[in-house]
């Protein structure tokens, strides 16, 4: 990419002509491309690129950022002399500098150029033969949503002291999301399948899965108010979990709006069964990376282990405030500051099918569905309180479909009540991931 070389190297020498402490240059971009299919034919046929160069400059021991889009020498230029004055205009308290890491960073397999060499005709085929598949079935009234959609991205990081890193992805998949009703009742649901390349898809598989999960929740009850045993079926738990996961962010912490503060670093906060990790090195992960956005090589963290705060995610900033190395979670968009980001977070699944965790009671609720949950629930507290769907479960089996009930609860005692966990560990489409959850009790508001 003879434009990004350019790019980088004018940044570096700008950099060097100001004589600023230290520097830092963040190159990101990528090509997607959506298809959405409607009825029988291609609804949009749609591509994107994007590129920008984001500059990190320390002056005075203090650290300003500017960034451009336009890549020419001219105004690469100009967005470095931003940063550098940017950087005496906020104050903070505590002195930047640049970090230095140790170590090479693992090689990961994480972009495969088939994908952009596919044909089209092949990505509308699999968008078309999704849509087809969905309205097949006679319970389907709509096909809101469906289709195929790529992306490839690229991130290189350079400084002054001499690094210079990068790496590509992609991934592509197929998503259904149709409206099924019977009798007044009308539902939806989400399927989705992904690769890396866009081989191996399977549009009735999607199909099928989304069309049986919207059908499942026909005929939908109120239930009673109360407090019920619950099994969060493991996309629900997912759900859950990608909701609190900042609070495991030393900079959410340090900032006073996360529930777990460092100086609850070694206590317990949740069942003796929990393991929770964030890999960014995982093999099959979708949001592995060999680095973060400060260039410290990424390595496997375990948050939580059986239960007991093992660690928080930090990145340079957010370490030395604490006192401690940086976990490998910095994160940075083009526009945005150093801020901190999960990869692969995920609570490693337990041994029993979900079958099995809804035979534990003879009589409890199952969520399969959990709506407004950032809305819902606060992180500074730990509280929620968010509408759902899923089913009433009577030995085992489910009984009927419900609607229109709400949970109530706190994350950390939920976490602490947590009885058993599945099997079926099952990532979404944000890279958080989570088997079922069996938890003791919770508040249902109801009928």
């Amino acid at each position: 990419m003879p434009l990004l070389d350019a790019a980088a190297q004018t940044a570096l020498q700008e950099g060097g002509r100001l004589g600023l402490d230290g520097f830092e240059v963040l190159i990101k971009g990528g090509r997607s491309l959506s298809i959405k299919a409607f009825d029988g034919k291609v609804d949009e046929f749609s591509t994107s690129d994007t590129c920008g160069l984001s500059v990190r400059a320390l002056r005075a021991q203090q650290e300003g950022y500017a960034y451009t889009e336009d890549l020419r020498p001219a105004a690469v230029r100009a967005a470095v002399q931003a940063a550098a004055e940017n950087a005496l205009l906020v104050a903070d308290p505590q002195p930047v500098r640049l970090a230095v890491f140790e170590g090479e960073p693992q090689q990961l397999e994480l972009f495969c150029p088939a994908l952009e060499a596919r044909p089209a005709a092949e990505k509308i085929a699999l968008a078309l033969q999704t849509d087809a598949a969905t309205r097949a079935s006679p319970e389907v009234l709509a096909v809101p949503h469906v289709g195929y959609s790529e992306g490839t991205a690229f991130l290189r990081l350079l400084n002054d002291r001499g690094l210079d890193r990068g790496y590509r992805v992609s991934a592509a998949f197929i998503y259904s999301y149709p409206l099924v009703g019977r009798a007044e009742q009308r539902k939806t649901a989400f399927e989705f399948e992904r690769s890396r390349d866009g081989a191996h898809l399977d549009p009735e598989r999607v199909a099928n899965a989304a069309v049986e999960r919207a059908r499942s929740l026909l005929a939908a009850e109120e239930v009673s108010s109360g407090s019920y045993p619950i099994v969060f079926e493991n996309r629900s738990a997912t759900k859950m979990l990608e909701a609190f996961a900042p609070i495991f962010n030393a900079q959410v912490a340090q900032e006073g709006h996360s529930v777990l503060s460092s100086e609850r670093l070694g206590s317990r906060i949740g069942s003796e069964l929990l393991q929770l990790i964030d890999d960014p090195l995982l093999a099959a992960g979708w949001s592995s990376r060999p680095f973060d956005d400060e260039g410290c090589p990424s390595r496997r963290l375990q948050l939580m282990g059986d239960g007991i705060f093992q660690h928080q995610m930090h990145n340079s900033k957010t370490g030395r405030k604490a006192g401690c190395a940086s976990s490998g979670h910095a994160s940075r968009a083009i526009r945005g500051t150093l801020g901190i980001a999960s990869s692969n977070l995920f609570l490693e699944p337990g041994t029993q099918p979900v079958t099995a965790l809804r035979a534990r009671y003879p009589r409890a609720i199952e969520v399969t569905e959990i709506v407004g949950l950032h809305s819902g629930s606060s992180l500074s507290s730990g509280d929620f309180s968010v509408p759902c769907k899923g089913f009433l479960l009577e030995a085992g089996e489910r009984k009927q479909a419900l609607q229109d009930f709400t949970i109530s609860g706190n994350i950390l005692e939920t976490l602490q009540r947590i009885e058993a966990l599945g099997d079926d560990l099952y990532f979404g489409l944000s890279g958080v991931g989570s088997p079922a959850w069996l938890v003791s009790k919770l508040s249902v508001g109801g009928k």
